[in-house]
């Protein structure tokens, strides 16, 4: 563990070097710091290089679930590098390598970054000469290369990042997707048509780099749409680090040969050592997406739904080609349909609260509320000739179940008797919870039938074991015949509910006072104490007084 967590300070001092370095190189591009001793074409190949070695060192030391992933992400940088280092020293003073083809390729000869102003100026002149044609070269090859190890790796690596993510969030990443799509298509498609058609593929791919530095970009940004745009330092890390490849690469194919060195160049430097930094983050495990409320969510789709508005205004008064069009179309087609699942996802949570307002918690029958509306809807009908009955029940002897056995157990045996009692009434019935040891009944039918519907509905609600006894009282009426309202029919049946609790505790009182009495008036031969008449006897007979004797008051 100890040499585990010093190869790994060790790792992140190499990389801090280089950090460090490659600031001091982009301050020399700016003017700021001037050691151009430092920052030659040796001194590039020892950044990216080094970038390499600590991307791959992570592949080594950590035999994790991202070993795979990053190995190819070192795989990229390692073509990348050697791409650089073959025009660095192959093609030293020109933009001709000895063998190579002569083909339309302005992104490739600027390419690479990390020239000097006379290599730039002297292949701006080869190029002018050579008119429309220029070199494609191994180098070339090296740079196209990084992108499949590249993508690849990116898939591997976010795979366990979106497993199983909701519909809302694979929008969002489509809609970031859709929008960076739009923009590299409108930014190099006619290069590389053009490459296609005068050239050859590797040189259509060539000039197709920035749209793929900026597929990357997407790729990690859906990454962060598709986890809520939940924090990710690994992610992020490689996020910045493509952002600026892609600058780098861009303003390098904008530029077309035309200066030498800018502080652009220096993004490839900036993006090796963002991307190694990466590598070394802790493996992010699967963790459930976070879906933002408030206006955290939804700011960035919209600013993607911008770029894509943006660009289809830009195609009505210039000329934009057809794919960067139908991508910016499709990006706004995929904001509407999120605007749906929005409305639906907001639908359902209504619906939801709604019903959660309508339902007992504990055990999932009607509650008051849903009883109320229940009645008013019965209240409301048209047809007259359909009966009801409404029953009230409250439980007699709860209160010492829950004060015996404890609280949840109290609840158990609410859900028990909630689910007889529901199981009861499953024809011609329903079932509520109007709070505490309270249950409700709505019966429909007849006399008989509600009479009927009374009986098993009590029977679902006995219950007895060792140590307690559950029973009821109960109050029912008859609607429509004795009340007309929701206020009117609750109040008559809790009055008559409560008149049949007072009546059986009346009974129960009675039935107690007169079994003491039947306890303390029955003589028990067995013991002269429970027998007045032998107790005066034989209290008289130890004080030695006769029988019969009359003893003064």
């Amino acid at each position: 563990m100890a040499s585990t967590e010093r190869r790994e300070r060790a790792a992140w001092l190499f990389l801090g070097l280089l950090g460090v370095w490659s600031g001091a190189y982009f301050a020399h591009l700016l003017g700021i710091l001037e050691v151009g001793a430092l920052f030659g074409r040796t001194a590039a190949l020892v950044v990216l290089v080094g970038s390499v070695a600590v991307c791959a060192a992570r592949v080594v030391r950590r035999p994790d679930s991202e070993r795979a992933a990053w190995l190819l992400i070192a795989a990229a940088l390692l073509m990348w590098s050697a791409g650089y280092a073959y025009r660095s020293w192959a093609m030293p003073q020109s933009g001709v390598a000895p063998g190579s083809v002569m083909m339309v390729a302005p992104h490739s000869t600027g390419a690479y970054g990390a020239m000097t102003a006379h290599q730039g100026h002297t292949m701006a002149k080869a190029g002018h000469e050579m008119g429309s044609m220029s070199t494609v070269s191994p180098a070339d090859l090296f740079a196209v290369l990084f992108y499949p190890f590249a993508f690849a790796g990116l898939l591997l690596l976010l795979r366990p990042r979106i497993h199983e993510r909701p519909a809302m969030l694979w929008l969002d990443a489509t809609v970031s997707g859709l929008s960076l799509g739009a923009i590299a298509a409108s930014i190099s498609f006619e290069a590389v048509i053009g490459d296609f058609k005068h050239g050859s593929v590797l040189a259509g791919l060539v000039a197709a780099c920035p749209a793929a530095d900026l597929l990357l970009v997407g790729l990690v940004l859906g990454a962060f749409a598709l986890a809520g745009w939940r924090g990710d330092r690994a992610l992020a890390l490689l996020g910045v680090g493509l952002l600026a490849f892609w600058i780098a690469d861009s303003h390098s194919a904008a530029q077309n040969m035309t200066g030498g060195p800018s502080p652009f160049d220096a993004g490839w430097w900036i993006a090796f050592v963002l991307i190694a930094m990466a590598a070394w983050q802790r493996p992010v495990h699967n963790r459930p997406p976070r879906l933002l409320d408030g206006g955290q969510g939804i700011w960035l789709p919209v600013g993607f739904a911008v770029v894509g508005l943006g660009l289809l205004v830009v195609a009505s008064v210039s000329p934009v080609n057809l794919i960067a069009v139908a991508l910016a179309a499709a990006a706004l087609a995929a904001v509407i349909l999120r605007l749906l699942c929005t409305w639906a996802a907001h639908r359902e949570l209504l619906i939801e609260m709604q019903n959660a307002a309508l339902i007992d918690a504990l055990t999932g029958l009607g509650n008051r509320r849903s009883l109320a509306a229940d009645l008013e809807a019965l209240f409301t009908r048209d047809n007259d000739q359909v009966a009801w009955g409404l029953v009230l029940f409250d439980l007699d002897g709860f209160k010492h179940f829950n004060d015996t056995f404890g609280h949840p157990a109290g609840d158990a045996l609410l859900t028990r008797l909630g689910h007889n009692l529901n199981e009861a009434l499953a024809e011609g019935g329903r079932a509520y919870r109007l709070g505490g040891d309270e249950f409700c009944a709505l019966i429909e039918g007849s006399p008989t039938l509600f009479q009927e519907g009374v009986s098993n509905a009590a029977r679902a609600l006995d219950e007895a074991g060792e140590g307690f006894t559950i029973g009821w009282s109960h109050g029912a009426i008859t609607l429509p015949e004795e009340a007309t309202d929701v206020h009117t029919a609750l109040c008559l049946a809790d009055q008559r509910m409560y008149a049949d609790k007072r009546g059986r505790r009346r009974a129960k009182d009675a039935q107690s006072r007169q079994q003491l009495l039947l306890d303390f008036s029955t003589p028990t031969p067995a013991d002269p104490l429970r027998d007045e008449g032998r107790l005066a006897n034989e209290t008289g007979r130890r004080a030695g007084i006769p029988a019969g004797a009359k003893v003064p008051a």
